[in-house]
């Protein structure tokens, strides 16, 4: 799923209780047919993996469990509330006119492999949760005993169950959180006032997440919690890079070089430390740290465009040191350049890296856009 930082949502009980709140569910997977699409009621064990564990079945007669036993990935979405957003809502719009038509919603994907299993008594149990949770609140709950045994038996042989440990787990609450508080404000109000029921449902989600502190409408700079995509350790912080940095920042500006198998002159190298000293300078530096050790950088300069009349900020250097990457680091790293652009005003963070790079290009790709431009350079004597 495509996840713009304003937008993206991590906070891994409030993804539960999205999940909880989207009885059925749309399950999706490539199988020798093409890809395969199933909507099931999927029940969810939070505390069972890393990011919880989902449960449903099949109809037998369904062939779209047998790509899951074949362990073919699979995607899950749970649907939230959505909205149709009208430029009219927006009071910029009197101001200057610029504004377009746009949808709001919440939605939660889950990314797993399934073990599919059809012993009776693992589907007996399976259905008997499945029922109590939907029969709860009713005034006489319906329960699998009210029906007769040999009936019962007879639909367990006809279902096939399945057990989806989630692997990764994405979450978007796209809100208005990229337009002022005014205009977010006026989508509130005019959804509000809809005579639909998700359009009014979606206003008191908008009202929730501007109350809380959720990622979109408040990011700390520094996250005080690992994100659910990529968990990293909890002491981990970032902080713009002091005079008494030097020592544990030259390992890693050194390790950045070696990536690269490039090796910038000492004298260059200690001019662009004094850069970072200078508060005249448009250039920025800040450290990941993990406890009392420095564990990655981050490199950034603020710019003038003839595009726009405020600045664009330019991410020149990343780096995490080996053994850290994986964790999130990277990701912390990137989010704070965002934070601090976004403070100053910049419209725009940009930043280059060589078409080798794959890994990080995973992770550029979740919280980025690719512009698809070429870079051409001519080194001058």
């Amino acid at each position: 799923m495509y996840l713009p930082p304003a937008f993206r949502e991590e906070d891994l009980p409030r993804l539960h209780a999205q999940i909880a709140q989207t009885p059925l569910a749309i399950l999706l997977s490539q199988g020798n047919n093409g890809l395969e699409a199933s909507h099931l009621p999927l029940l969810l064990s939070p505390d069972e993996g890393r990011f919880g564990t989902l449960q449903g079945h099949f109809a037998r007669a369904n062939p779209h469990w047998r790509s899951l036993a074949a362990g073919a990935e699979v995607l899950v979405i749970f649907p939230g509330p959505q909205a149709y957003v009208s430029p009219s809502y927006y009071p910029s719009k009197a101001e200057h006119g610029k504004a377009v038509p746009t949808w709001n919603y919440i939605a939660v994907h889950a990314h797993g492999h399934a073990e599919v299993y059809d012993d009776p008594q693992r589907l007996r149990e399976l259905l008997t949760r499945l029922t109590r949770q939907h029969e709860r609140d009713r005034p006489q709950p319906w329960s699998l005993e009210d029906a007769p045994a040999d009936y019962l038996d007879s639909l367990l042989r006809a279902i096939v169950g399945f057990s989806l440990p989630i692997e990764r787990l994405e979450g978007q609450w796209k809100l208005s959180q990229n337009r002022s508080r005014a205009d977010r404000a006026g989508v509130r109000e005019g959804l509000a006032s809809s005579a639909l029921a998700s359009d009014v449902e979606l206003a008191q989600r908008m009202t929730e997440c501007t109350q809380s502190s959720s990622i979109g409408f408040a990011r700390p700079a520094t996250p005080t919690q690992p994100s659910v995509g990529e968990q990293t350790m909890s002491t981990l912080s970032i902080r713009p890079v002091s005079r008494d940095d030097h020592a544990a920042w030259l390992p890693l500006w050194q390790g950045y070089q070696r990536f690269y198998k490039s090796e910038i002159p000492e004298q260059t190298t200690a001019v662009t430390w004094q850069r970072f000293l200078d508060p005249a300078e448009p250039m920025h530096a800040a450290l990941a740290w993990q406890g009392e050790r420095a564990v990655g950088l981050a490199h950034w300069i603020f710019h003038r465009s003839c595009w726009t009349p405020g600045d664009y900020c330019y991410l020149q250097d990343l780096f995490v040191s080996e053994g850290q990457r994986g964790g999130g680091i990277g990701r912390q790293l990137i989010e704070q350049v965002y934070a601090q652009a976004k403070a100053t005003g910049a419209s725009r963070v940009h930043w280059l890296t060589h078409e080798t790079n794959l890994d990080a290009m995973q992770l550029y790709e979740r919280i980025a856009e690719r512009s698809g431009f070429v870079q051409y350079r001519k080194l001058l004597p």
